[in-house]
């Protein structure tokens, strides 16, 4: 048994030897191929490298930016939800047409949302529609006389939460 294994170890020997130097001389082409084409090798790596970070560059800009169709839709559904804001201690038909307009106009914009930048916009105006809801319904619903002391501070919380969204909705459709 012991014999053919050492056979066999004699046999491989010179197989394994020749394959070891063909795996040199194949490295050895590979190593001359590199060195004759490695300024093209390099140089195409570095522009492919400056090409992929102007193409990322110029991506995130265009997600920065409000595109030019929502900034006109958004900034007339800001001036219907600020009337609708301006009508709403008055309640009534004229108040509820305000709203349907502003409603109008706020789906009018988010149809024409295409960036990241739109959507927050969008959003925002959204959430500031929704706040002048709020206000409104709280000043429909309220009672002065049952708890006046809550009815303040629930009347400062909403007029507070109004102004906060109303800064945000025009930061966002001014950036």
């Amino acid at each position: 048994m012991n014999m053919n294994l050492v056979g066999m170890q004699s046999q491989a020997q010179p197989m394994i030897v020749a394959i070891r130097q063909h795996a040199m001389g194949f490295r050895d082409e590979l190593t001359n191929i590199y060195r004759r084409y490695r300024p093209w090798i390099l140089g195409g790596a570095a522009l492919f490298v400056v090409l992929v970070a102007a193409w990322i560059l110029a991506h995130r800009q265009s997600e920065v930016a409000l595109s030019p169709d929502f900034r006109t839709s958004a900034q007339q559904a800001y001036e219907a939800i600020s009337s609708c804001e301006n009508y709403r201690p008055y309640g009534g038909d004229s108040w509820k047409a305000r709203e349907i307009d502003a409603e109008l106009s706020l789906a009018d914009a988010a149809a024409h949302a295409r960036t990241r930048a739109d959507l927050r916009a969008a959003m925002a105006l959204s959430n500031y529609l929704h706040e002048v809801k709020l206000v409104h319904l709280a000043r429909q619903v309220r009672n002065p006389k049952t708890a006046p002391h809550d009815y303040t501070e629930s009347t400062r919380e909403f007029t507070q939460e109004l102004r906060s969204a109303k800064q945000k909705a025009q930061t966002a459709i001014q950036s």
